[in-house]
């Protein structure tokens, strides 16, 4: 617009000049230097201008390019930071979640822990109470075991001889004995130099324990029934009052079973092992071997079927004694008559056989 109006000016100066050329003065003259002069300044102005506007769009788009930058930085920051929020919620979220777990896992467990206790004390308060039956099931799967490898090596019976007398057996452990007893074989024939004469045989150590525990099942036994007898007397020597009190029991229930008559080594052999023990006077023994016997006819047969040796006379005439306590004021059959006779005799022949020992 600037440039137009100096356009302007110098046409019409021109055109004034031309029409009057006479009439130029010197004011003329320097109105024309000053447009001159202004025509320069505005060249310059204008140049200025124009490196202004360079610098100011230079600077306009540097400007533009770093806010250009900072909201693509910002884009990103804003892009990182939401995705970085995502994961820390989703992170808090998790360790929220296992916080609710670990609350809920640690209660149950607390719970269970709480149960546990009350059936610990329980238990205690149980074993307590039961010490004794716990103790006798231990012992019970022990002797068990003791059984079971018995039938494996019946040779190992010199180590367990003494639990098993010590222990309370139940009938059934009999087969267990029977068999590892069988696999034992054949007793060995003693020798002179050998141990088997001080009765320490496997085959004796098993006798004992039958002559304990199982009396009458191994008379009944055809294998181990006939071996019996030999050892009566080491066994009575060997035993308690209270395994004696059994054995006997057992030992007159074998005898009604398969009936006396057939016994009848058997019972001298029995007697004789009392007669040479601290048993040949003690009266509840023979008082439970005579009322074992069930019947009236057995208990006189008994005594006719002992024999009148030195070995078996101290029993025998217990035994005798005791019967005749029994039947004294009964009414008694003729050959009972006949054996309670039997009876004083014996009696009388004893005292004087031992007065006579003790003035020589």
């Amino acid at each position: 617009m600037t440039k137009k109006i100096l356009f302007l000016l110098l046409i019409l100066a021109s055109s004034v000049n031309a029409q009057n050329p006479e009439r130029i003065n010197p004011d003329s003259l320097n109105v024309y230097s000053e447009i001159t002069e202004l025509q320069k300044t505005v060249g310059s102005l204008e140049k200025e201008l124009e490196n202004q506007e360079k610098i100011n769009n230079r600077s306009y788009s540097s400007i533009s390019n770093q806010i250009s930058a900072a909201s693509w930085n910002l884009t990103i920051f804003g892009i990182l930071f939401g995705v970085a929020a995502l994961f820390i919620g989703v992170y808090v979220t998790y360790i929220e979640r296992k916080i609710i777990d670990l609350k809920d896992k640690n209660e149950t467990l607390l719970e269970k822990t709480l149960k546990t206790k009350e059936e610990v004390v329980a238990i205690n308060d149980n074993i307590n109470n039961n010490l004794n039956k716990i103790f006798l099931k231990i012992r019970r799967e022990e002797t068990i075991h003791i059984l079971k490898r018995l039938t494996k090596i019946p040779e190992d019976i010199g180590n367990f001889t003494q639990q098993l007398l010590s222990r309370e057996l139940e009938r059934d452990d009999f087969n267990y004995l029977k068999e590892a007893y069988k696999n034992l074989g054949p007793k060995p024939q003693p020798d002179e130099d050998s141990w088997i004469k001080l009765d320490l045989s496997h085959h004796g150590s098993y006798q004992l324990v039958f002559f304990q525990h199982f009396l009458d099942l191994a008379l009944k036994d055809e294998i181990i029934g006939p071996h019996m007898a030999d050892k009566y007397e080491s066994a009575i020597k060997s035993s308690f009052k209270n395994d004696m009190i059994k054995s006997t029991e057992d030992f007159s229930r074998a005898l009604v079973d398969l009936g006396l008559e057939n016994r009848k080594n058997d019972i001298n052999k029995y007697f004789e092992g009392l007669s040479k023990s601290d048993f040949k006077n003690n009266s509840d023994i023979m008082n439970i071997l005579l009322n074992s016997l069930q019947s009236r006819e057995n208990q006189f047969k008994l005594f006719n079927l002992i024999e009148d040796e030195d070995h078996t006379l101290p029993s025998k005439l217990l035994y005798a004694r005791i019967l005749k306590k029994k039947y004294k004021d009964s009414k008694l059959t003729e050959s009972e008559k006949i054996t309670l006779e039997n009876v004083d005799e014996l009696i009388v022949r004893f005292e004087k056989s031992q007065e006579a020992k003790e003035k020589t």
